[in-house]
């Protein structure tokens, strides 16, 4: 009788502490901050209709660590504002990606530029949320000054939102 009683009050004990079902799995928003530094370039090859800007680099966030990013753009119309679509694509150490869209005026050049989650791989495959980016280019290189268009730069920036896994 007594080995019942105590067999009972532990099986008691571990269903009040180890949660079980669809709650346990469940994961609110989690905010994400990041810097990032890379290189990148205007490059026309066919695929986009304006300019395929390809960036790429390094990164380190809280909630995703260190990893990969990159950063591609087309310009789908210069009137009256400077519209790109494209893709942010952020690759853990560990070959997580997270994949977020661009659909969007460019009207203070990369600065907020608001970027939607929408998926990814291992961890992320089916992540939501939003993302704010931040970059400034320097270094520019293969510069044109009778347009003040230079194709080649370094970049540095930041990113900053929340994620929903």
């Amino acid at each position: 009788m007594r080995i019942r009683a105590l067999v009972i009050a532990s099986v008691m004990t571990l269903a009040t502490f180890v949660p079980v079902g669809p709650a346990s799995a469940a994961a609110g928003p989690q905010s994400i901050v990041g810097s990032f530094r890379g290189a990148g370039s205007l490059v026309h090859d066919g695929s986009c209709a304006v300019i395929l800007n390809p960036n790429g680099g390094h990164y380190h966030s809280t909630h995703l660590g260190r990893g990969s990013y990159s950063l591609n753009l087309c310009v789908t119309s210069t009137a009256p504002h400077l519209h790109v679509t494209g893709a942010f694509e952020l690759v853990t150490l560990g070959d997580g990606h997270v994949h977020a869209t661009v659909d969007t005026d460019l009207d203070n050049g990369l600065t907020g530029v608001p970027a939607t989650i929408n998926g990814g791989t291992k961890r992320f495959t089916n992540a939501t949320g939003t993302l704010t980016i931040d970059v400034a280019m320097f270094d520019q290189t293969n510069c044109d000054p009778r347009i003040g268009i230079c194709l080649n730069w370094k970049e540095r920036g930041n990113f900053t939102g929340t994620i929903q896994r």
